[in-house]
C-alpha cells in the first residue's frame, strides 16, 4: 500500500465520522466516492497482477560490435478494467533503461526501440522489474515477468598487417641437404633448446668450439597458433575503458584468424578461461565459431598467462607462425617470446593498451625486436 491509499483510507474514515456524528449527508457521500475509488483500484490492480506478463525480445540473438538491435518491451493483457502506466526496467545488452507503458483494456502494448550493440560479451535481454500502478495512481503492484532471451554481442574482425610464415626447406631441398657433405657450414646451425643430441656435429662442435647440430630439417607447417590472454583485463579507471580494452582484444584475435583462413592457412585458437577450449579450423567459414567463443568468455580468471604459453611450447615447434595477444608485458612474457622465435616459427605480438608508449615496456620491446620479433600496438577504440 503507498502513502497516498494510505491517506485517502484515513480521510474516508474521517468524512464517514464526521458524517454520522453530524448529521451531514454531503461528509458520507464524499467518503463514499473514496471509498468506491479505492475498491476499484485495488480490484484493477489484482486482476492486473494475475493476468498481465510482461516481456523483452530482441530482433536477434546475435550481432556484431556496433551494429544497431532492435528492442521489443511487450505487456500482453486481456484486462477489462482500465489500468495506468506500467514502469519497466530493461535490460538491453550491457545497459539498462526505464521504460514508461500506458497499458490499454483487451489489447497488448509494445514499445520497440533501437540502441548500437554494446561491447563484446554474452548478455542478457529482459525485463528486470516491472511496476503497475492503477488509473488514479494511488496502488502499485509488480507483475509477472517472462524468462530472459540471450544477446551474444560478436567481435568484429578489422585488417591487419599479413602475418609471414618462417622461411623453411621444401621437402626436395630438405632430401638434397641430408645426402651433402655435413662437414660444410651451409648444411649446420647454432644448437637450440630442444634440439636432440644425436643431431650434434661433434667434430664441428671441436672445431668451431661451439654446439652446431645438423640440418635436417623437415617442411615448416603453414598453420599459425594464437595465444589469446584470457585472464583478468589490468584495473583501469572505469568499467567503460576495461570493456574497451576487452573489445579491442577479442576483435585483434578475430583479425589474425580471420586473414590466416581467408589465406588458406590453418589456426588454432586455445583459450584459457573459465571454461577452457580450443578453435581450430581450416576455412574462412569456421570464423564465426571463434567469434561466439571468445563473446563467452568471462575475462576473469586467475589462470596465469605465462603459465599459459608455458604450456603450449610443444605447439610451437610445430607451427608455421605463432601470434600473442596480450594486454601486459613484463620479462617473463618476453623471454618465452624469444624462446618460441628461436625455435623457429614467426612470432608477432600485440600488445593491447592505452598506453603504447610507457616506459616501462620499452626494455623488453627492443629486446624482442632485436630477436626479429614482431611487436604490435593494438589501441582500443575511444
Amino acid at each position: 500500500m503507498t502513502l497516498t491509499a494510505l491517506m485517502l483510507g484515513v480521510s474516508a474514515a474521517a468524512l464517514m465520522i464526521l458524517g454520522l456524528a453530524l448529521g451531514l449527508e454531503l461528509f458520507c457521500f464524499a467518503a463514499a466516492v473514496i471509498a468506491l475509488v479505492l475498491l476499484y483500484c485495488a480490484v484493477s490492480i489484482l486482476v492486473a497482477r494475475k493476468n498481465l506478463t510482461v516481456g523483452m525480445t530482441a530482433d536477434t540473438e546475435e550481432t556484431l560490435h556496433g551494429e544497431q538491435v532492435a528492442y521489443t518491451l511487450l505487456a500482453a493483457h486481456p484486462l477489462l478494467l482500465p489500468v495506468g502506466q506500467m514502469r519497466a526496467v530493461c535490460v538491453c545488452g550491457a545497459r539498462q533503461e526505464t521504460h514508461l507503458l500506458t497499458l490499454r483494456s483487451l489489447r497488448g502494448t509494445r514499445e520497440t526501440w533501437t540502441r548500437q550493440a554494446g561491447h563484446v560479451g554474452d548478455y542478457s535481454v529482459a525485463v528486470s522489474e516491472a511496476v503497475l500502478t492503477d488509473c488514479f495512481g494511488i496502488l502499485k503492484t509488480r507483475c509477472k515477468i517472462s524468462p530472459a532471451g540471450r544477446l551474444l554481442v560478436l567481435p568484429r574482425p578489422f585488417l591487419i598487417a599479413k602475418l609471414a610464415f618462417a622461411q623453411s626447406e621444401d621437402a626436395q631441398t630438405a632430401l638434397k641437404r641430408a645426402t651433402e657433405d655435413t662437414t660444410m657450414p651451409d648444411d649446420i646451425r647454432a644448437w637450440q633448446p630442444g634440439d636432440p643430441m644425436k643431431r650434434v656435429h661433434w667434430k664441428l662442435t671441436a672445431r668451431k668450439r661451439e654446439l652446431l647440430v645438423r640440418r635436417y630439417e623437415s617442411p615448416m607447417p603453414k598453420d599459425t597458433l594464437i595465444l589469446t590472454d584470457c585472464a583478468a583485463m589490468p584495473r583501469q579507471a572505469d568499467e567503460e575503458r576495461e570493456a574497451k580494452l576487452r573489445d579491442a582484444l577479442c576483435e585483434t584475435v578475430v583479425a589474425v584468424a580471420d586473414m590466416q583462413l581467408q589465406d588458406g592457412s590453418p589456426v588454432r585458437v586455445p583459450l584459457y578461461g573459465e571454461h577452457p577450449t580450443e578453435f581450430s579450423a581450416e576455412r574462412a567459414q569456421s570464423l564465426l565459431l571463434l567469434q561466439e567463443l571468445l563473446a563467452e568468455q568471462s575475462f576473469r580468471t586467475d589462470e596465469s598467462f605465462t603459465r599459459v604459453l608455458s604450456q603450449e611450447l610443444k605447439r610451437v615447434r610445430r607451427s608455421g607462425a605463432v601470434v600473442i595477444v596480450s594486454p601486459r608485458l613484463d620479462p617473463a612474457l618476453t623471454d618465452l617470446a624469444l624462446s618460441f622465435r628461436r625455435m623457429g616459427p614467426n612470432v608477432r605480438y600485440y600488445l593491447v593498451t592505452y598506453e603504447a608508449e610507457q616506459s616501462a615496456w620499452l626494455p623488453y620491446i627492443r629486446r624482442m625486436q632485436e630477436a626479429r620479433v614482431e611487436v604490435c600496438y593494438v589501441t582500443p577504440a575511444s
